[in-house]
């Protein structure tokens, strides 16, 4: 499986994989019929969530720009604020 994949090259680079921490979006089109997949190794499972923030951008499971605009446009009207 590709989590065991994962976990053993992060044990060879000598890093951690922290399943605390791991969650995954199952991206879906616009009929959104999709099969939930839950993923779990060695009895930890991983937690699905519709979006996610990553490397500043905000990604969605429906692969659009509607969250990442709300939140960006929050973020400019506080700067503009500041700025007037």
């Amino acid at each position: 499986m590709v989590i065991e994949k994962i976990s053993n090259w992060f044990q060879t680079n000598s890093l951690i994989l922290n399943f605390n921490k791991i969650h995954y979006i199952q991206f879906v089109g616009k009929s959104k019929l999709a099969v939930i997949a839950h993923i779990s190794y060695k009895n930890n499972p991983t937690n699905i969530t519709s979006c996610t923030n990553f490397l500043g951008l905000t990604l969605d499971s429906t692969q659009s720009w509607k969250t990442h605009i709300v939140q960006l446009t929050s973020n400019l009207n506080t700067a503009c604020y500041i700025i007037r």
